[in-house]
């Protein structure tokens, strides 16, 4: 499975759904799997964002781009996104995407343009590992490998301003909004430091207090209130109830909760080294790695994020790109909704309406979004195809009449095959009888075919 293409492996589980109903309750969740023959730009995913006109941003080691569910959008230099390398986004309350680039400071997009910060407009260094906006302070907050930067927004005049350029010696890795201070991971002595919005005051953690690791990738604050700091291997979860402690995840960049309370972490781990590596769950009880279940060999789990109201998680791998894991239940249908009971599945197509299309060996089957089932009259199809072939010097019309039954019953074995969309959103497919276009809009099917007669002709729609 893991080296398939990503619409196969969608194609492929959408076919267990309908052929083999025992396997899936068996199965965790969907997982799609995008590589550079997707149109990724490259194969080492450093963050997904997904903002709140509903695009979801993916920032690569070569590049920018969007994704809408079926291609990606690569930015080029020409407008304006300069870095190849994205690491961190993340949207203010006025609707502004802010990227942070490893090594060429912060890029800030207002839906038409990219304006960028940089070290000669203040930024500690160029090199930006994470970015936050508070919406509460009305502040970005900036990590690098060499210290914090902040930028006010003036909310009268929707614009931003460098208030606090702080060098650490350190890179900073990690910001967590914790109310009224905001929490900055340190891979460094002096893990954690405290950034106080209303006093514009960083405040060091002291030398001498051991409560937190003193390297740290990492932070995270859950709804539940508890602090999750990463370590150089593993991390630790304060909580009222006690601290837990897993050294065996490896190095964690990445951290998320879903809706029930999961938590999951993104393990990073060098092919040299004895941490396990993946993609992590803990559950309140246990800890357990997904990376097999999910089909990713990848140890250097990088990146993850948390689409709430789709109910999906992102993952961004170092080696092998990015996978997309869709929770929630899986809806079975039962072999009698697909008229009739005996129908066999051949091919599957979810149109530009995203509705599903299936063939069977009997129907061509379309499922609405509101799951409404409904097949597509097969006398429409054969009606197309005699008009064609009953035209003067085309075929017999009594031969015609032997292929094609005058009364064609419910059970009769079309072969329906192939799917694909053109751009008129017509859905074309195949079936015994040859190819044909079905027109969803005005319910009209047409028949295609090559005329041999005529070089000058190609395949046209009659």
């Amino acid at each position: 499975m893991s080296e398939l293409t990503g619409s196969m492996r969608n194609l492929m589980f959408l076919l267990l759904i309908y052929l083999f109903p025992s396997i899936l309750r068996a199965q965790t969740s969907p997982v799609r799997h995008f590589t550079i023959r997707d149109g990724l730009p490259s194969m080492s995913v450093r963050c997904a964002f997904k903002d709140s006109r509903d695009i979801l941003w993916i920032g690569t080691d070569a590049g920018l781009c969007t994704f809408d569910g079926k291609s990606f959008r690569i930015f080029k230099p020409s407008e304006g996104m300069k870095s190849s390398q994205i690491w961190a986004i993340t949207e203010d309350e006025y609707g502004n995407v802010w990227f942070g680039s490893f090594g060429d400071g912060i890029f800030v997009y207002d839906g038409q343009s990219f304006n960028q910060f940089t070290q000669k407009t203040g930024l500690t260094d160029n090199f930006v590992r994470t970015l936050m906006y508070s919406k509460k302070h009305h502040v970005l907050i900036a990590g690098t490998d060499k210290g914090i930067n902040v930028l006010k927004a003036d909310i009268a005049k929707k614009t931003f301003e460098l208030i606090l350029s702080s060098k650490t010696g350190s890179n900073i890795t990690g910001l967590a909004d914790a109310g009224e201070f905001i929490f900055i991971s340190v891979f460094g002595f002096h893990n954690p430091i405290r950034y106080y919005p209303l006093s514009n005051k960083l405040i060091d953690t002291p030398k001498s207090d051991f409560h937190y690791p003193k390297y740290s990738s990492a932070v995270f604050i859950t709804s539940m209130g508890d602090t999750i700091f990463s370590s150089n291997e593993g991390v630790t979860i304060y909580s009222k109830k006690g601290t837990v402690r897993n050294d065996s995840l490896g190095q964690v960049f990445g951290i998320e909760e879903d809706k029930r309370g999961n938590l999951w972490f993104a393990g990073w781990s060098f092919p040299d080294r004895i941490r396990e590596g993946g993609i992590f769950c803990y559950n309140g009880k246990e800890f357990r790695n997904f990376r097999k279940s999910f089909g990713i060999i990848d140890r250097e789990v990088w990146s993850l994020f948390y689409d709430k109201l789709q109910d999906i998680l992102w993952i961004g791998t170092l080696n092998e790109g990015l996978f997309k894991v869709q929770f929630g239940p899986i809806t079975k249908y039962k072999v009698s909704e697909l008229y009739p009971p005996q129908q066999k599945i051949n091919d599957l197509l979810i149109d530009s309406k995203n509705r599903l299309w299936i063939s069977g060996n009997h129907d061509l089957i379309r499922m609405e979004k509101d799951q409404d089932i409904s097949k597509i009259d097969n006398k429409n199809i054969i009606s197309s195809f005699k008009k064609y072939w009953n035209a003067p010097g085309r075929l017999d019309v009594k031969t015609l009449d032997i292929l094609i039954p005058e009364h064609l019953k419910d059970n009769t074995d079309f072969n329906f095959f192939r799917l694909a969309e053109d751009k008129s959103g017509h859905i074309i497919f195949s079936n015994k009888y040859g190819l044909f276009s079905y027109d969803p809009l005005n319910n009209n099917s047409g028949y295609n075919v090559v005329d041999l007669r005529n070089e000058d002709k190609n395949c046209s729609l009659k």
